[in-house]
């Protein structure tokens, strides 16, 4: 819960979660998000050792935005989250037009 609480008193771009975490994995967590209506748009993005059908089903259950399996290519990862962080930073730009 305390990641919850994290993403809640700050202004969060981007949620990055491991899947194997102790008191809410990453799935858990993703699926929390995107029911808190303050927090729905933040993507989220997990990272996992773990591969195949069952994982990539628990991804589109829970609306998990990315998945990042291990082991990763760390060029790819920063890629991708500079290309969100981008894209977020579009859609701000895009709520409040000038």
């Amino acid at each position: 819960m305390e990641a919850l609480e994290i993403a809640k008193e700050n202004d969060l771009d981007l949620i990055i979660s491991d899947v194997n975490m102790t008191e809410m994995g990453g799935y858990e967590l993703c699926a929390k998000v995107k029911e808190d209506a303050s927090l729905k748009d933040i993507p989220v993005a997990v990272v996992t050792a773990l591969s195949g059908k069952e994982t990539l089903f628990k991804c589109l259950t829970n609306n998990v935005d990315y998945l990042f399996t291990k082991p990763y290519d760390s060029e790819y990862i920063l890629s991708t989250v500079n290309r969100i962080l981008i894209d977020q930073s579009n859609n701000c730009y895009e709520e409040y037009p000038e």
